[in-house]
């Protein structure tokens, strides 16, 4: 069962314990409504923003090869999933599969090992040779483990790992692997080789936080999936206004009791993250590292405000299908067709590029809907 459907409440939000004091009646969550238009609409966005369940599934074995030939290397307690898989928040768009997805985690290096590192040790060494050790280490593992061409890079913060093996989709996840020092008042100290040193942060904390820690478990996948889809109007424009992060924390700040739907989430999570903008960066929602730096945050705040107005006049009643539409196509013009007809087009085509059952329809030609009598995958359409 994959964590990026919206019927779902599987791992790994099902494993955390709900925490909001909000009695469940007035969880809007749970209240059953009619399907709209607008949901409908949403949905396909998402249905082609998600990755697939197997693309997620190497992604994670990917991560886990990488942690396991640094912790083989030694000085290492123990290793951790972070970043925008291990949240449920990653995104694939379906034009730019070839893209990937990024596995990120991180180990926590053993102090005793490496007592000259970090600002606590009293000697202050940057994680400059600290990195390059483990680099090379986890390179040479992957090349010998059926990736020859897998290459290991510095970056400021990580060691990025390019495995260079594109799966049939043309999806070539990659893994970012943090190394971090145990921080005496919390979180971890995670390297900055731009300024040699290291930087307070707390990307363990802030995976607990999206998993379940700010609300119950319905809430939790609502606001997964209104990040998922914030983010992708947030990279209508490369580079983005805003980095991922920023999305993700403002939704941890305003999506804590739910919303009457998805598109409701959206209208809080833009119109309250505008008003929270323009008061300020956005602080790190666990209380560690300093506030989210931002190029301009009036101009994003700006552009929310106008997000907000679209969403806000597609729920008013009585708006027709066509003008919520026309209303919502600017915010993702990639996955929301002109009109039903190109819409249907669409999905086809996405089917056929996913493997995805296919059906004979009543009235003549194919569909990707359960109407109709199922196709018989044979090598014609396939993945082709």
């Amino acid at each position: 069962m994959s964590i990026f459907n919206l019927s779902e409440h599987a791992a790994p939000y099902a494993r955390a314990a709900p925490c909001s004091t909000t009695p469940p009646e007035r969880d809007l969550t749970l209240t059953p409504r009619p399907r709209r238009f607008i949901d409908q609409l949403l949905d396909d966005v998402r249905e082609q923003i998600q990755p697939h369940e197997a693309v997620v599934q190497e992604a994670v074995r990917r991560r886990k090869l990488v942690t396991e030939a640094a912790r083989r290397r030694g000085g290492i307690t123990s290793c951790f999933a972070s970043g925008s898989l291990a949240h449920g928040t990653a995104i694939c768009p379906i034009h730019r599969r070839d893209h990937g997805l990024d596995g990120d985690g991180g180990a926590i290096l053993e102090p005793t090992a490496w007592p000259l590192l970090g600002p606590e040790s009293g000697f202050g060494l940057g994680p400059e040779q600290v990195m390059e050790f483990y680099r090379e280490s986890v390179q040479a593992s992957l090349r010998v483990s059926g990736y020859p061409q897998a290459t290991a890079e510095i970056t400021k913060r990580a060691i990025l790992v390019r495995f260079r093996s594109p799966l049939p989709g043309g999806e070539d996840p990659t893994v970012d692997l943090v190394l971090g020092l145990p921080r005496t008042a919390g979180g971890l100290w995670i390297p900055n080789t731009v300024q040699h040193s290291w930087n307070a942060s707390d990307p363990q904390a802030h995976t607990r936080l999206f998993n379940g820690q700010k609300g119950p478990t319905t809430v939790t996948v609502l606001r997964a999936q209104t990040v998922r889809l914030a983010k992708a109007e947030n990279k209508l424009t490369d580079p983005p206004p805003m980095c991922s992060f920023n999305v993700e924390a403002l939704a941890l700040l305003l999506l804590m009791h739910g919303a009457a739907g998805l598109p409701e989430a959206l209208l809080m999570l833009w119109r309250g993250g505008a008003v929270d903008l323009r008061r300020g960066p956005t602080a790190d929602p666990a209380g560690v590292s300093g506030p989210i730096k931002i190029k301009d945050r009036f101009a994003v705040a700006t552009r929310w405000d106008a997000n907000a107005d679209r969403m806000q006049q597609a729920l008013k009643p009585g708006t027709s299908d066509v003008d919520v539409r026309r209303l919502l196509r600017p915010l993702w013009p990639d996955y929301i067709a002109e009109d039903d007809r190109q819409a249907s087009k669409a999905r086809l085509a996405a089917g056929l590029r996913s493997n995805a059952q296919l059906f004979a329809a009543p009235a003549g030609g194919i569909s990707v809907q359960a109407v109709g009598s199922p196709l018989k995958p044979t090598r014609a359409y396939g993945r082709h």
